[in-house]
């Protein structure tokens, strides 16, 4: 089944979609939210999504269902450490949000202007650095993962991350109030 028939499915609120959503993409959901927490967390994860896309779905009409189910999946990934660290509970430290921090800033209303302009960042890197970016950033992957993807060392990916994170500052600073 294709992401128009499920999507569909989940606009006419039949509950298939939600079954159809689950056999297509729950692995790929749970692989990515196990980047975040553990594998347990990842699979309430999971469900979790299932129902925040049953929900949002009218009035929401996405045009690629994965990216929108990976996106909640993520947010929900990492509202799941925020929750952790609250009640102080031992987590992981997120290495991702620390490193980005002070490049991207949290207003939630300038969110689209922002990913446009990441978007447009990145479409000028060259593609291994939008690679590493995306994979690192959006993905949560490891140093150690990237460096078995890409075979680059561990100082060479840090070192082509941290250049990234400076030029992406300076092309923000000019377009985005940091």
């Amino acid at each position: 089944m294709d992401e128009k028939q499920i999507i569909a499915m989940l606009w006419n609120r039949e509950e298939d979609g939600v079954k159809a959503l689950q056999d297509q993409y729950a692995a790929k959901l749970k692989m990515l939210a196990a980047h975040f927490v553990s594998a347990q967390d990842a699979e309430e994860c999971m469900n979790d999504v299932l129902l925040a896309v049953w929900d949002s779905i009218p009035p929401n009409r996405p045009d690629n269902l994965f990216a929108y189910s990976a996106r909640i999946c993520r947010n929900k990934a990492l509202n799941k450490i925020r929750s952790m660290e609250r009640q102080k509970r031992k987590a992981e430290v997120v290495e991702l949000s620390k490193e980005l921090q002070n490049i991207i800033p949290d207003k939630v209303e300038q969110e689209s202007l922002l990913t446009e302009l990441i978007n447009e960042f990145l479409e000028q890197e060259r593609a291994q650095d939008r690679y590493l970016f995306v994979h690192r950033y959006w993905f949560g992957e490891s140093i150690e993962e990237l460096c078995g993807q890409t075979g680059y060392g561990a100082s060479r990916i840090k070192s082509s991350l941290f250049r990234m994170r400076k030029r992406l500052k300076n092309y923000l600073e000019g377009r985005y109030r940091i």
